[in-house]
């Protein structure tokens, strides 16, 4: 039985992965700001035991490192990176709002990701997912909007391609994974793909990553997106 972290699990992307892979048994440490408010989660959580909400903001540095001594001693498999938002933007950029929106999507995952390392090597599998977009990409940007966040995950990107390089003496595996365009909150009711479909492939495509693959930027099935 593996384990799995997933941030942002409350809702989404990352309440489809923990749903995913609470039916194929795996152990699941699931965090969110508000586990008393996650209710779909919580009912999660009572019918597999295999999972353990936590209350985490993933800004909150301290938390992120009580939150890893408390798993000290645990092996994980899968590192799920999945916690994000998406700010508007209005006529006049706001640095503040900007500033926040490259904290939580580029930012915190990194520091999150290098306070578990520990529980990660400790795995045979040891994979570090960090859920990005193609709204991060350079060469695909050809629209107006969304600067804070294409900039965010843009960030992301390097930071993780960044990450690849200061840990390459690590047995890991860590890509950029674009869900595709997903019906959740952020991505709209008339987006192309369910969370369950959105899911279910990158279920597939995290299984099959090789080290061939560490740094790589991909789609939810496998194919490399441009940088």
């Amino acid at each position: 039985m593996h384990t799995i972290l997933i941030t942002g699990a409350n809702r989404g992307l990352g309440l489809g992965f923990v749903r995913h892979y609470a039916a194929q048994g795996m152990t699941i440490i699931a965090t969110c700001r508000e586990p008393e408010q996650a209710t779909e989660l919580q009912a999660l959580a009572e019918q597999f035991s295999h999972i353990a909400i936590e209350a985490l903001d993933i800004c909150d540095y301290d938390a992120v490192a009580r939150l890893s001594e408390k798993y000290a001693d645990y092996c994980i498999d899968i590192l799920i990176n999945n916690a994000g938002i998406l700010q508007s933007v209005d006529t006049a950029y706001d640095a503040e709002v900007w500033l926040k929106s490259l904290e939580t999507n580029a930012v915190a995952p990194m520091i999150l990701t290098q306070a578990f390392l520990p529980q990660v090597k400790r795995s045979a599998i040891h994979k570090a997912v960090f859920i990005s977009s193609s709204y991060g990409s350079v060469e695909l940007t050809t629209a107006e909007g969304s600067i804070y966040y294409r900039s965010s995950k843009a960030a992301l990107n390097m930071a993780v391609r960044r990450f690849v390089l200061d840990y390459t003496y690590l047995e890991l595996t860590a890509v950029c994974l674009c869900p595709g365009w997903v019906r959740t909150d952020m991505g709209g009711v008339n987006a192309e793909l369910s969370v369950d479909d959105s899911v279910a492939a990158m279920v597939t495509t995290i299984a099959g990553l090789e080290s061939e693959h560490h740094g790589q930027f991909l789609n939810q099935y496998g194919d490399f997106v441009p940088w």
